[in-house]
């Protein structure tokens, strides 16, 4: 399988994100702030490389920290 590409550029964002992606998960994800707390999730640019080949390739969710700044 090729290599994922995010298809932007993460320097251009107006925010820091940082790779959240767990061994078991399907698409790579960070998490971000801006005004509250955030998952980007992000699929493989090939459709046929997906899960599901006709899910969107982004997906953004709200998150909820349970832990504090140092351990989230």
């Amino acid at each position: 399988m090729e290599m994922l590409k995010l298809g932007f550029n993460s320097e251009d964002l107006p925010v820091r994100m940082t790779n959240n992606t767990s061994p078991n998960d399907f698409c790579t994800s960070y998490d971000f702030k801006k005004d509250g707390e955030y998952f980007l999730w992000v699929k493989h640019q090939n459709p046929e490389c997906r899960e599901d080949p006709d899910s969107p390739r982004y997906a953004i969710n709200c998150a909820v920290n349970e832990g504090d700044e140092v351990s989230p």
